[in-house]
């Protein structure tokens, strides 16, 4: 009995130093997981201004205000386009004088006197400049073949200007004698110029012809000062014939006319001595031979 109580104490004691040496143990608490928010739309009221949530930006920026500009345009009124200017037209030929043919016949004859084709053109000078008068196409004209020594051509354009051409005859070559020209203003005036001088002399049954400008000074008649010039060009005419075909015989060329005699006669000399001179040089070289006499060619077997 008594071991029994023994033990009993001993068991309690060792509940009791069990219990001491033990912390407290906190109570089971159990955590439940929170929930994450839910994120609910904005809802839209019947209110004339809407709500917007804006979400929040780690960035902080500032809001900038679009400007609006305004700009009023005046209403435009319909412009006419502007023409674009026309180009200048480029000079044509027909700024230079006119090439014309000329006829000339006996009176009362079919039998042809005189041919002429050229153009020509006035130049007028006065205090270090000109004007220059061409003759036009198809011109009005006359040419009179009184004798057997002398005719003349008259052409007419314009406002009376004319311009005549003399022709006469001696011997076996004829010539132009005389150049007589009038040219009227637009005022009225009218001015004379005169050239009295022999030009283009060429042999009968002949044509003369000459294609580049020629000019010739034209004066009052009275002094030699230089008032006009008249400038023929492409010109060709035959004199003093009597025949019905309207061909030119053959021609007296201008530039072969001019050429002087001087170069054919230096240049016929310089051969004819160059001729002699061969002659010399070969005769001289002969005879130097004959008196040496020829000399013996070595074989190619003794070299």
């Amino acid at each position: 009995m008594l071991l029994k109580s023994v033990v009993i104490l001993l068991c309690v004691s060792c509940a009791f130093a069990v219990d001491v040496a033990l912390p407290p143990q906190p109570p089971n608490i159990t955590i439940s997981p929170i929930p994450a928010p839910t994120t609910q739309k904005p809802t839209t009221t019947s209110s004339s201004l809407p709500t917007t949530i804006t979400p929040k930006s780690t960035t902080t920026t500032t809001p900038t205000t679009p400007t609006t500009s305004t700009t009023h345009t005046p209403p435009t009124t319909p412009t006419t386009p502007t023409p674009k200017p026309t180009p200048k037209p480029t000079p044509k030929p027909a700024d230079k004088p006119a090439l014309n043919n000329y006829t000339g016949n006996y009176t009362g004859s079919n039998n042809i006197c005189l041919l002429v084709k050229v153009a020509i053109q006035l130049e007028v000078l006065s205090n270090k400049t000109s004007s220059k008068v061409n003759v036009p196409e198809n011109v009005k004209y006359t040419a009179v073949c009184p004798s057997n020594s002398s005719e003349q051509l008259t052409v007419v354009w314009g406002e009376n200007n004319t311009i005549s051409f003399g022709f006469f005859k001696e011997g076996s070559q004829y010539e132009i004698k005389s150049i007589n020209a009038t040219l009227t203003s637009a005022d009225g005036n009218a001015t004379n110029y005169f050239h009295e001088k022999s030009e283009f002399s060429v042999p009968d049954k002949l044509s003369y012809y000459c294609m580049k400008d020629q000019a010739l000074n034209l004066t009052d008649g009275q002094s030699n000062v230089t008032l006009a010039k008249v400038h023929l060009s492409s010109f060709q005419y035959q004199a003093f014939m009597n025949t019905t075909s309207a061909s030119y015989a053959s021609v007296w060329d201008c530039d072969g006319a001019n050429t002087s005699d001087v170069v054919p006669v230096v240049v016929g000399c310089v051969l004819v001595i160059l001729v002699v001179l061969v002659l010399v040089v070969y005769l001289f070289g002969r005879r130097r031979c004959q008196a040496r006499g020829y000399l013996s060619i070595p074989s190619l077997d003794a070299a």
